[in-house]
């Protein structure tokens, strides 16, 4: 009897593994009789969760510090931010998770972040929150 996972194989009848990051995988095991017969049987495991941390405030100085407004996100399958001002205008979107904000050379003031973080598997979650540029 053997399991693969992630390119591993083991050979215990019981496994415990932890996957690193969410995603989809496959996990196969294989029997093999004491003839010799084998069979094999494969299915998708869906691991989800992720971590979205937004800081409250940036310093877009050109001190290479700080300068760009940018949440922490892991474990996004699909992903969307959109940065407005204090009056309602759009200033910012994007839904690559590594892209940051540079305050497009406005003065001190604070703005207001939706986010949208889809996961694997039918889970998703909304943020909304607040934050500060300062010259």
């Amino acid at each position: 009897m053997g399991y693969w996972i992630e390119g591993r194989t083991f050979s215990d009848s019981s496994v415990q593994y932890s996957f690193a990051e969410p995603g989809q995988y496959i996990i196969t095991q294989l029997v093999t009789t004491e003839h010799g017969c084998t069979d094999s049987t494969s299915r998708l495991v869906i691991v989800s969760d992720h971590l979205f941390n937004a800081p409250n405030a940036f310093t877009p100085d050109g001190d290479g510090k700080n300068d760009l407004w940018r949440p922490i996100v892991v474990g996004a399958r699909e992903y969307e931010l959109v940065i407005y001002d204090r009056w309602g205008v759009e200033r910012f979107r994007t839904s690559d998770t590594e892209a940051g904000w540079s305050g497009d050379d406005l003065p001190t003031s604070t703005f207001v972040y939706t986010a949208r973080v889809k996961e694997w598997g039918a889970r998703s979650k909304d943020y909304i929150g607040h934050f500060s540029l300062l010259r």
